[in-house]
């Protein structure tokens, strides 16, 4: 990997980190965003066993590797406003987190050697949902405020044990073309989820089920948009890079 390609995935990364963290942001405002405060008039009441409400995500965040969320712990925790400052944190976390992940995804087109557009950016969007997001949400799926959960430092352990994995096995699937190469790949996608994901003996937490379960669902939708921005707009950037080299 030479100069110029390190600075074509520098470019990229930003131009596609800050459309997808700026787009995401304002689809949280919407989304997310609401049930999570939502959530957090329940989290200041004492915490009743309920098992529907058993939400985890990696670190004990809201996001599922994506966008930036509100973090919540004991009460003395600082967290931002309601408002102007909750937006700004959002936003500037969530344009944090797309150039990171773009340098990830770019470096892994760069690599790859193969020349990308919009249609192939947003099939490696996908996979970074996959192995970013939805593969770890099947062991901790994304929580709302109040819901207590195993020991964060377990829960990280096993959300970068289940990157790995993903990550590896599902190129050994898609870009081998030896059949014990893509059964190796599937087993390795098994791995952390028959360790299993950690979990505390009794679920518990303030926030309704419903509200819970509703929370996932919107973390994981505005997550694959995310995604899907993220390598669309990589594949667009770099397609027109490589047309002016």
């Amino acid at each position: 990997m030479n100069f110029s390609s390190l600075q074509r995935i520098l470019t990229t990364a930003i131009i596609s980190g800050v459309f997808a963290g700026i787009l995401i942001s304002l689809i949280q405002f919407v989304t997310t965003i609401p049930l999570i405060t939502e959530a957090e008039i329940y989290e200041s009441q004492p915490v009743a066993s309920a098992p529907a409400t058993d939400a985890h995500t990696e670190g004990h965040s809201h996001a599922a590797a994506a966008p930036a969320a509100h973090s919540h712990g004991d009460e003395d925790s600082w967290g931002p406003e309601d408002g102007l400052e909750r937006m700004t944190y959002t936003v500037i976390s969530n344009v944090i987190a797309g150039v990171g992940f773009a340098l990830l995804l770019g470096a892994a087109m760069t690599m790859r050697g193969r020349d990308v557009d919009v249609k192939s950016g947003a099939l490696w969007g996908v996979s970074g949902f996959l192995v970013f997001s939805l593969l770890p949400a099947a062991g901790l799926p994304p929580e709302v405020p109040g819901t207590v959960g195993a020991p964060v430092e377990l829960r990280q352990m096993w959300w970068f044990l289940t990157v790995a994995c993903s990550g590896v096995g599902l190129a050994m699937i898609v870009f081998k073309s030896s059949w014990i190469w893509r059964g190796a790949g599937v087993v390795l996608l098994l791995i952390p989820h028959v360790i299993g994901a950690p979990h505390p003996e009794v679920a518990s937490g303030t926030a309704p089920a419903s509200l819970a379960a509703q929370f996932a669902m919107m973390t994981m939708i505005t997550s694959a948009i995310f995604w899907v921005m993220i390598g669309s707009v990589s594949g667009f950037v770099l397609e027109k890079l490589r047309a002016l080299s």
